[in-house]
């Protein structure tokens, strides 16, 4: 067993995956209006931390049907982090009030306006 670990761990770089570099990340929940973001990402810089994960909820997005806006503070995280060298990792998720009772979107349309979200954000 251990000589075929070894063997797999030799084809590696031959793989090519030896090559990419191991990225750390840490969650943050700068999208809920926690933490504070200059002084977390100023650790996170210290620390090696490269990535952060977040999000941008359905929610604080489209407030209105059909109406799209990102809010101020979501941009100043993503801006601030990649001013600061961490690269963000943005979540779209939750549910929209507007849509399905706030539930997870089911109906065809929740899933259309769903989709018109991650458009907009990306």
């Amino acid at each position: 067993m251990r000589s075929r670990l070894l063997a797999l761990l030799a084809l590696l770089p031959m793989a090519g995956l030896a090559a990419d570099p191991f990225l750390v990340g840490a969650c943050t929940h700068f999208g809920q209006g926690k933490g504070l973001l200059r002084a977390n990402l100023s650790v996170m810089s210290q620390g090696g931390i490269a990535s952060f994960r977040d999000e941008v909820g359905w929610g604080s997005i489209e407030r209105t049907r059909g109406e799209f806006a990102m809010p101020a503070a979501s941009d100043e995280f993503v801006n601030a982090g990649l001013k600061a060298g961490i690269e963000p990792l943005i979540i779209l998720d939750y549910g929209n009030r507007l849509y399905d009772d706030g539930d997870k979107p089911r109906s065809p349309e929740a899933i259309e306006a769903f989709c018109r979200y991650a458009e907009f954000v990306m």
